[in-house]
């Protein structure tokens, strides 16, 4: 018996198979369109955020990919308490005005330089983990 008299006498099995493709092409696209999906996306990166400078209290707004470069480029762990530096007086007192957004990024860069840091290969040791 070949395949299409097999799926002729059981067509049960051909909806099923489809419908979990379907299912699968579903849950491909949803996670596709998920903002929350990937948080170094290129819209992401682009999305304007308002900086506020507490000693001016002057505001400006630039690209979250900028804000991410100038706290990462500072190096070691991103202290919550200092922002980026502010070009006027030098002092590092930009904050995101939304001050949950500000910790959630914080947080959110830190666990991924941690993260980063432990995946770092060992001198002598391949980068995959290898053995000897």
């Amino acid at each position: 018996m070949n395949l299409r008299e097999f799926l002729n006498s059981r067509p049960w099995i051909g909806w099923a198979f489809s419908g979990v493709l379907l299912l699968v092409c579903v849950y491909i696209l949803y996670s596709r369109m998920s903002p929350a999906g990937d948080e170094y996306s290129g819209d992401r990166m682009m999305q304007m955020v308002t900086i506020k400078y507490t000693d001016t209290g002057k505001e400006e707004q630039m690209p979250r990919g900028r804000l991410i470069k100038m706290l990462l480029d500072q190096g070691g762990p991103i202290d919550m308490t200092k922002g980026i530096i502010n070009p006027e007086t030098k002092q590092p007192t930009g904050f995101i005005y939304n001050k949950a957004d500000w910790e959630a990024l914080v947080k959110q860069l830190n666990a991924d330089r941690e993260e980063a840091q432990k995946a770092k290969p060992v001198a002598g040791r391949p980068a995959w983990g290898g053995g000897k």
